[in-house]
């Protein structure tokens, strides 16, 4: 290592994109010797959130699969339907499982150290990326950041704007309520006054679910507003009585769904990652399956030393229809349930589980348009075209 830096590659940020990519970066036998450091402010695995994804993953990340389901139900007012699914499985990993063993696999390597730090910035000297942090200023060759937006987008023009946003409470009943073999993806009864809301419900066992209140819109609520709606779901959709269930388990989180592109780099030698490279799918928020893929390419590009061709950013035909839903969220967002609804009963779980993977062809894309209400799409081209 050159005396000129800290370390050959700095991980900046040891969430969901860091471990991730160090864990499949650790694997390659070019890279186990090289000096990397691991920069957060706090290193301990938070079991605070929980992943959803439908994609076959690695044998590590399948091993730490919580639940299994292989049906599927979407509902509003009209009713609610059940989907079978047969080329896909809905599952989930708990936060602190998938966190907790990858750092264990890190940390078996000598060749990585972590630093308890605040980062505060990143800067480029000469042709060394630099972190900024409350110890002061580590150099290196590489840096995989998933800690800060870059300006770049701050500064871009960006006319759509909404945050993904939920409160989710994991209960346990004294007496049997769910099918731990059907997980509710989307459930439009949810309370609907603070705009576009669904809940989707996860259920373990009879007697233990994750109930969860996510909404689309520009700003966050109370959270008692939060609170309020999940109350209410309980208590009218699941028809739950006050003293028959008690919180074990609480979750929160906010993530952007903008309609823009990401740039590959926050600077020279600075790559971005997860939520701040883009890897929220911008209409539904799913990033979990998008970070796992990225990170493998990320880390192969670093064991053969050819990062030119990296690019985690949909293709101009996904983002397109991105874009139309999230116009749609912001402008007319009392149509969006319906068009959910009718996209799962037209086309099932399946194709829309691929469609939402970007892994369709144009035929069936067209095809699964054509299945809803036209005259929504055709406004909200029209106007995308406009930008406006």
């Amino acid at each position: 290592m050159s005396s000129s830096q800290d370390a050959e590659i700095v991980v900046a940020g040891s969430g969901l994109a860091g471990t991730t990519v160090l864990r499949h970066l650790l694997s390659h036998p070019s890279t186990k010797e090289k000096s990397i450091l691991v920069i957060d402010r706090d290193h301990d695995p938070k079991n605070d959130k929980t992943w959803c994804f439908w994609s076959e993953e690695d044998a590590f990340t399948e091993a730490l699969v919580a639940h299994r389901w292989n049906w599927i139900t979407v509902a509003d007012a009209s009713g609610v339907f059940k989907f079978k699914l047969d080329t896909h499985t809905y599952k989930c990993i708990r936060s602190g499982d998938y966190l907790k063993a990858s750092n264990a696999v890190i940390d078996a390597h000598a060749n990585v150290t972590r630093v308890a730090t605040d980062i505060l910035g990143f800067s480029v000297e000469g042709t060394k990326p630099v972190v900024k942090t409350g110890n002061g200023d580590l150099r290196s060759t590489l840096v995989l950041q998933s800690v800060l937006k870059p300006d770049p987008i701050a500064r871009q023009r960006c006319p759509i704007v909404l945050l993904q946003h939920f409160l989710g409470w994991e209960i346990e009943t004294n007496y049997d309520v769910f099918d731990p073999e059907v997980a509710m993806f989307m459930d439009f009864r949810a309370d609907q006054k603070h705009g576009f809301a669904f809940v989707y419900v996860l259920p373990y066992s009879k007697r233990h679910a994750l109930i969860e209140y996510t909404l689309f819109t520009p700003s966050t609520l109370q959270m008692t507003d939060y609170e309020a709606a999940l109350d209410l779901y309980i208590r009218d959709i699941l028809r739950l009585s006050p003293l028959s269930w008690e919180v074990t388990r609480t979750e929160y989180g906010v993530i952007p769904m903008e309609d823009t592109k990401y740039s590959t780099w926050y600077n020279h030698g600075i790559l971005n990652m997860g939520m701040n490279g883009g890897q929220s799918k911008p209409s539904t928020g799913f990033t979990f399956s998008r970070v796992q893929l990225y990170a493998l390419d990320v880390a192969k590009s670093i064991a053969k030393r050819s990062m030119q061709d990296l690019n985690q950013q949909s293709t101009s035909r996904y983002l397109l229809y991105d874009r139309l839903i999230l116009w749609l969220l912001r402008e007319d967002p009392s149509v969006v349930p319906g068009i959910f609804v009718r996209l799962f009963k037209k086309n099932g779980a399946d194709r829309m589980f691929q469609f939402l993977n970007e892994r369709t062809h144009l035929g069936q894309e067209l095809a699964i348009m054509a299945s809803t209400e036209w005259r929504h799409f055709f406004k909200a081209i029209w106007r995308s075209l406009l930008r406006k």
